[in-house]
């Protein structure tokens, strides 16, 4: 009750809110005619994303400053929060501004509704130090219509942020305007890992599934682009070990960092599924018959319901939406010299890991391909990567991590 008490005394004292930021810097101008971030997810629309602009205050306390990413249904931006005493440090958290073209309003808050049954499932969990979750939700009106927004906490090191945050009324991200809407380019290199001794964190539940059964195989399109896995681009049928996939793929990004898959997006930042498979197979070999024969049973199975491909087009089945099938029922890979084309011949996974040597990097190694495996069944479990030796304390105090 105190608490609440003095954070409505700070709302409304002027010693309780801070100056609003002076953006000073000049913004670089891109062309109007190429696409960027969301306006190349497949059916954008641009009425459907909030319309940021740095400076911009939500909920009457939350001062966007630069946008840190985007998605199909939202962007995320770099929030300072204004509701704090003059001579308290700055305060910096991370807001996700949802779109507002759901269906109906039970679709509009399932990232919420999830969220909430994490957070009361098994609160005394271990795991719960690893997810980081929402610390606020409101709903926010343009002229297009009402969107959901969530707050998170910040980040690990605050010197981090403080230093990112301090550097944007100077620094502004670059912008396109089209048709009278500002779309900014993603301001979001913090530079490298200033220590490894921080808890990674799992977040950004909108398009988490809730599945009680885990035997059951899931068939809709799911994951970013370059983090999909081969059974979801196969049309398969997935399950739980998807996310140790991603996991997998992630650890480039941790590490180094730089994407694991670097040549399934055209100059154009167009996706093809077939460069990802393609480089799939040359980085960690050919896939075995079990997931070939999956394909082709899954040609038998549809998109329910319909999704669009990254052409746009609406599609019914992941052969139609990522261009399959790739293989016949021996396992040769169709469309031979189409595809046996771009599958490069000149790279090895071990090259794609420049930042560690020796046994560090052999167990580095080991470790993530546990979890990249063509098979979903052969990915270890969280519970068995926790135990790797690469995660050891020994390797810890090496260096290895």
């Amino acid at each position: 009750m105190a608490k609440r008490a003095l954070q409505s005394v700070c709302a409304i004292s002027p010693l309780g809110r801070k100056n609003r930021t002076v953006f000073s810097g000049s913004a670089a101008n891109l062309p109007a005619e190429t696409p960027i971030e969301e306006e190349r997810v497949p059916g954008y629309r641009a009425r459907h994303y909030f319309p940021v602009e740095p400076g911009y205050i939500f909920n009457q306390r939350y001062e966007a400053l630069a946008k840190l990413g985007w998605g199909t249904s939202s962007t995320v931006w770099l929030v300072r929060d204004l509701h704090r005493w003059r001579w308290q440090s700055e305060r910096y958290l991370t807001l996700k501004v949802g779109n507002c073209d759901f269906k109906d309003t039970s679709a509009a808050r399932h990232e919420y509704q999830i969220e909430r049954h994490i957070a009361h499932a098994n609160p005394p969990h271990e795991g719960r130090n690893y997810l980081r979750s929402f610390v606020e939700h409101f709903e926010e009106k343009s002229p297009n219509g009402t969107h959901v927004d969530n707050i998170l906490v910040g980040f690990e090191d605050p010197a981090v942020i403080q230093d990112f945050g301090l550097t944007q009324s100077a620094n502004p991200m670059p912008r396109k305007v089209h048709d009278g809407r500002a779309i900014y380019l993603s301001h979001n290199d913090f530079g490298p890992l200033r220590s490894y001794y921080i808890l990674p964190k799992l977040t950004d539940f909108g398009l988490a599934h809730n599945q009680k059964d885990p035997s059951m195989l899931n068939r809709h399109p799911i994951q970013p682009d370059d983090y999909r896995a081969p059974e979801v681009i196969l049309g398969a049928g997935w399950t739980y070990s998807v996310d140790i996939w991603n996991l997998g793929v992630m650890m480039w990004n941790l590490l180094a960092p730089r994407d694991l898959f670097t040549r399934a997006f055209d100059d154009n930042g167009n996706y093809h599924p077939d460069a990802h498979l393609a480089e799939m197979i040359a980085l960690l070999g050919p896939p075995p018959k079990g997931i070939v024969d999956r394909e082709r049973e899954g040609l038998e199975w549809n998109w329910s319901p319909a999704a669009q491909n990254a052409q746009g087009k609406l599609c019914t089945t992941a052969s139609e939406g990522y261009g399959g099938p790739f293989f016949d029922e021996d396992g040769k890979i169709l469309m031979s010299l189409a595809f046996q084309n771009i599958i490069p011949q000149d790279v090895k996974i071990e090259d794609t890991v420049k930042c560690l040597e020796g046994e560090q990097k052999d167990q580095f190694l080991t470790f993530a391909l546990k979890m990249l495996q063509w098979l979903p069944e052969n990915r270890k479990a969280a519970k068995e990567l926790i135990e790797d030796p690469w995660l050891s304390d020994e390797s810890i105090r090496r260096g290895g991590v």
